[in-house]
């Protein structure tokens, strides 16, 4: 399984995107999953969308943006697994989401109960994403492998960077609470 966030690796970060007709997908973005397909992972969406929490959009806006994201990831050949999102944020404006909670990212909750959910083992999976709040959330849901990726800059070396960087052979187990 691989796990990918969604703002910065499978769109463009345009700002809290949130509208159909903002959404941008780069060409590196498909090539990198249907790499992943071929390689035989199924992909699952991780997210954190605070953006709800904010009172920046609602969650009826965040489930077009996903659904229009699908359908033209879908049109290119690729396949989502499953997406999963934390609208979250302590302090947030929204009464409904501001709460912090375990499955906002660095914490492992979405990892986790995607897992669960679809039946994968963890161990055997890898996070991409493109900051360390990613990375750090496979780190502690037990992942051995997660690389930084971004939409710009040089693939090669961030990713030759960060897996030296982040193996996870040292990881501690997930902090509760």
């Amino acid at each position: 399984m691989a796990f990918l966030d969604r703002d910065g690796v499978l769109v463009r970060d345009v700002g809290y995107p949130h509208r159909p007709e903002d959404l941008q997908i780069p060409r590196r973005a498909i090539r990198l999953c249907r790499q992943l397909l071929g390689q035989g992972y199924q992909l699952v969406v991780v997210t954190n969308q605070s953006g709800i929490a904010r009172g920046l959009f609602a969650s009826g806006d965040y489930a077009r943006f996903t659904n229009a994201m699908l359908a033209r990831y879908q049109r290119h050949g690729v396949h989502f697994r499953a997406v999963l999102a934390c609208p979250h944020l302590g302090g947030g404006r929204v009464t409904a989401y501001a709460r912090p909670c375990l499955c906002r990212k660095p914490r492992p909750g979405l990892l986790v109960k995607a897992s669960r959910q679809l039946g994968l083992q963890r161990r055997d999976a890898i996070m991409i994403g493109d900051r360390a709040s990613d990375l750090e959330a496979a780190r502690r849901a037990g992942l051995r492998h997660a690389l930084r990726w971004t939409l710009e800059g040089d693939e090669r070396g961030r990713f030759a960077r960060d897996r030296a960087a982040l193996s996870l052979r040292d990881r501690r187990r997930p902090q509760r609470g």
